[in-house]
């Protein structure tokens, strides 16, 4: 009995493995073949999905389309603080007395800049998913959505 079950349940972890690892080489296929390499492209296709979605009523266009707004300003905002503390820490280690609590402090605040825009990017995700949970063209947002860090 005990060894049934543990067949049972290595088939079933096996499964779950192979399962994952297989998501993992589509979505990484799918990245690479991807024509979004910046925020000019990922924000035409977006607004393409977007626009050309058969599936999504007027509101709901609307909505993400308000959603993307808001993603958009907060994630400039923050871009523009961490390039601010990135520009600063090069100033620092190129000034010819570095000071390492400096370089320590920088380096900490363009983790915790990052981190904040990678939680934009998520909570936007989170947003519209909600929205378009029943969507048959929910994973082309989502996907998008994930490339949007990269293109940055």
């Amino acid at each position: 009995m005990k060894h049934l079950l543990f067949l049972i349940l290595a088939s079933f972890v096996v499964t779950s493995c192979a399962s994952q690892k297989n998501e993992e080489k589509i979505v990484e296929a799918k990245a690479a073949q991807t024509t979004v390499h910046d925020s000019n492209a990922l924000g035409s296709t977006i607004n393409d999905l977007i626009t050309n979605s058969k599936n999504l009523t007027d509101v709901q266009k609307e909505e993400i389309r308000k959603i993307f707004q808001m993603n958009k300003q907060t994630a400039e905002e923050l871009t523009q603080k961490s390039y601010g503390f990135r520009g600063v820490l090069i100033q620092e280690l190129l000034s010819g007395k570095v000071n390492q609590k400096r370089v320590e402090i920088l380096k900490r605040d363009i983790k915790e800049v990052e981190a904040a825009r990678l939680k934009n990017t998520f909570d936007t995700v989170e947003k519209i998913s909600a929205l378009v949970i029943d969507h048959p063209e929910k994973a082309k947002f989502a996907e998008h959505m994930m490339m949007m860090d990269k293109s940055r």
